[in-house]
């Protein structure tokens, strides 16, 4: 999680978010997991300039973290049994498996619920 001053980090993304083009994101599979945010979610194939963004973010904002980082896009957040994850993951279908990320976007997510999460700032990438 990344604290600060609200207009801080969106300067300091900014600052940053002007040197990245466009990302094209491929998905590899639909995964689930224990973690909450990786309930049922698809994955990302982990290319350099997304791990790269990552990287510099990370430093940038001055914010570590405990686990690996997985690029991916959640599907389904939640607390249900395993076999029924896996079964509704087993009946997901994505009806693509990429599409051309061209802008980053700041949300305050410091509450587990989606419903409370804020749309915070936004930057177009180039392309």
């Amino acid at each position: 999680m990344v604290t600060g001053d609200k207009e801080d980090i969106i300067q300091k993304v900014k600052a940053i978010v002007s040197t990245y083009k466009s990302i094209y994101i491929a998905f590899t599979d639909i995964s689930i997991s224990t973690t909450y945010h990786q309930y049922i979610f698809a994955r990302v194939k982990p290319i350099s300039s997304l791990l790269d963004a990552h990287i510099e973010l990370q430093e940038i904002l001055a914010y570590s973290v405990k686990d690996m980082y997985v690029p991916h896009m959640s599907l389904v957040y939640g607390d249900i049994s395993s076999s029924e994850k896996s079964k509704i993951a087993d009946e997901i279908t994505l009806n693509t498996t990429n599409f051309k990320a061209d802008r980053l976007c700041i949300v305050n997510a410091d509450n587990l619920d989606p419903k409370t999460w804020l749309h915070v700032s936004e930057f177009e990438l180039s392309n």
